[in-house]
């Protein structure tokens, strides 16, 4: 279930009440950052980041923000994830 502090459906009425617009914000499930002291540490640290997710939540989607080649490799090679091309923008409240 969504947190009700982050995840909301936003509505744009007209004068007649006329939904003419909306918009929905929602907290997105990714991994960042990626830590290891241990290089063999990772699989295992992976597999079992993923085993966590599929027994609290089931299925689910989730991201994670690449910003080497290395952990592009990991997240293509190790886990099968794939890679999204999309432009992505944020801004800090």
């Amino acid at each position: 279930m969504p947190d009700p502090t982050f995840a909301m459906i936003m509505g744009a009425l007209d004068d007649t009440d006329t939904l003419q617009g909306f918009l929905v914000c929602q907290l997105q499930l990714h991994m960042e950052p990626i830590v290891l002291y241990t290089p063999t540490a990772l699989r295992g640290l992976l597999h079992n980041m993923e085993d966590a997710i599929k027994s609290r939540v089931g299925h689910a989607v989730y991201f994670a923000f690449a910003q080497t080649e290395l952990v592009q490799g990991v997240c293509e090679r190790v886990l099968g994830m794939e890679k999204v091309d999309m432009t992505l923008y944020r801004k800090q409240l």
